[in-house]
């Protein structure tokens, strides 16, 4: 496997046969040094390399990135105590110190406010139970107002 990354790069003659225990043959081309005749290929080439119009996937990911960051900002960081318990982050598995920032996620696992932050930006599960932080924000959120509107109209019937 190790021996194909010459063949990747920018060297497109066929590779010696010493740098490797298995031959190539001499009749070898590197698929990726042949021209492309396709129309499609060429279109995709062409709107891909203009660099002035952001593609799709660039403008899914500045507005992901821009969700995360605003439900980020939504679970609060708190410096950490010993008597808070588990003393290992999950993700970079380094003990938590106390006076660390760490961030507790709506299903109650806590990890280093850094570790956790550039985790939920590639993937807005918990990286523990794999449970989306956004649909467990919801539920809190839904738990707590339900109590709320449940406290309301108990004591406007009340009254």
């Amino acid at each position: 496997m190790g021996n194909c990354l010459p063949l990747m790069g920018g060297n497109h003659s066929t590779p010696s046969s010493s740098s490797s225990s298995h031959p190539v043959p001499s009749s070898y081309t590197n698929p990726l040094a042949l021209p492309h005749n396709s129309s499609y290929v060429n279109n995709l080439y062409e709107r891909n390399s203009r660099s002035e119009i952001p593609n799709e996937s660039e403008q899914m990911s500045q507005e992901q990135s821009n969700r995360v960051k605003s439900l980020l900002a939504q679970i609060p960081a708190i410096s950490y105590r010993k008597e808070m318990g588990e003393s290992e982050c999950a993700i970079c598995m380094c003990n938590l110190d106390a006076g660390e920032r760490v961030r507790y996620l709506p299903c109650m696992h806590k990890f280093h406010v850094e570790c956790v932050d550039d985790w939920l930006i590639r993937s807005f599960n918990c990286p523990s139970c794999l449970e989306p932080v956004d649909s467990t924000m919801l539920s809190s959120f839904t738990a707590h107002n339900t109590l709320k509107l449940s406290e309301i109209a108990s004591s406007s019937a009340s009254n």
